[in-house]
């Protein structure tokens, strides 16, 4: 079994890799492996989508997020790595999120999408979109969307 857990780093990752754990725990008789492609989608970089890519040091603070957010990818691919069925790659791509979601899901061949929902409003899906909806809309594979309360438990 192939599975895309989508992080953004939020109050819900730790309910998205209990629950990527309990998948694999349950869902692989006979000791077969669970393989785990650990996503996070940055944003793309400015000078990427057309946009002067500014100062120095505005290029040097962007590459240190991209090496944070990289280094907080690998501790989680670590922590489910340490599970004895799960095997773990940490993917760190920029572009714009549902999209890059659905093409990673297609390329790795997954079997399902973990991922988390906001809980944004009304009003704001309106006007903004909502990532899990479109995702849920265009992915090759079926979507598991932990909610937003989800985080507190």
């Amino acid at each position: 079994m192939r599975i895309l857990l989508a992080l953004d780093f939020s109050s819900l990752t730790d309910a998205l890799v209990a629950q990527v754990e309990t998948i694999a725990g349950g869902a692989s008789p006979g000791g077969q492996s669970v393989e785990v492609f650990v996503l996070h989608v940055a944003a793309p970089d400015p000078d990427f989508v057309g946009y002067e890519a500014g100062p120095q040091s505005v290029r040097d603070q962007r590459a240190a997020e991209l090496r944070d957010e990289h280094r907080e990818l690998e501790a989680i691919a670590e922590r489910l790595a340490a599970h004895p069925r799960i095997q773990a790659h940490p993917r760190l791509i920029s572009g714009a999120t549902a999209e890059t979601l659905c093409a990673q899901a297609e390329e790795h061949s997954a079997d399902w999408i973990v991922m988390g929902s906001r809980g944004i409003g009304a009003v704001q899906e309106l006007f903004l979109g909502s990532t899990s909806k479109e995702v849920l809309q265009n992915s090759p594979c079926p979507v598991l969307i932990v909610p937003a309360h989800l985080a507190s438990r």
